[in-house]
């Protein structure tokens, strides 16, 4: 199965016309033609006039599992060096960055079927927890 194939698998009926959808549509066409150059220009424009028209700033080179799910659109922030598992939901308001001092330096990577609630806030690596909840309104540093 490819990951499109998961997306549309776990959206469901009528994803077509879901905005989520068409945001992470034009996302996996980003990374499944980023090495044709002209290409990739045309679809990141597109894609980035999507960014911009629902609030989600998620690159194109973040790595995402298949099955990823946004619940909420606005004010979602995630790096662009974030690693996110296959089958994880997301909802509004959820900032996944980058710790840059101390010893706690590096970027997330989130394991499999991991539910982030609204407003929270991801800087820390969560490898070791498979199916794992993270609370809405909450700050997740280890």
């Amino acid at each position: 199965m490819t990951v499109q194939e998961a997306d549309k698998k776990r959206w469901g009926g009528g994803y077509t016309t879901c905005p989520q959808y068409r945001l992470l549509k034009w996302k996996r066409r980003c990374e499944k033609y980023k090495n044709i150059k002209l290409l990739y220009g045309f679809l990141w424009m597109i894609y980035r006039k999507l960014q911009i028209k629902y609030g989600v700033d998620l690159p194109a080179s973040t790595k995402i599992g298949p099955g990823f799910k946004i619940e909420h659109l606005n004010g979602i922030v995630v790096n662009p060096d974030v690693v996110i598992g296959k089958n994880c939901n997301i909802y509004n308001g959820v900032t996944i960055g980058k710790e840059k001092r101390g010893i706690r330096e590096g970027c997330p990577t989130i394991a499999d079927e991991v539910w982030i609630g609204a407003n929270a806030i991801v800087s820390r690596t969560y490898s070791d927890w498979e199916r794992c909840l993270n609370c809405t309104r909450s700050v997740c540093e280890l």
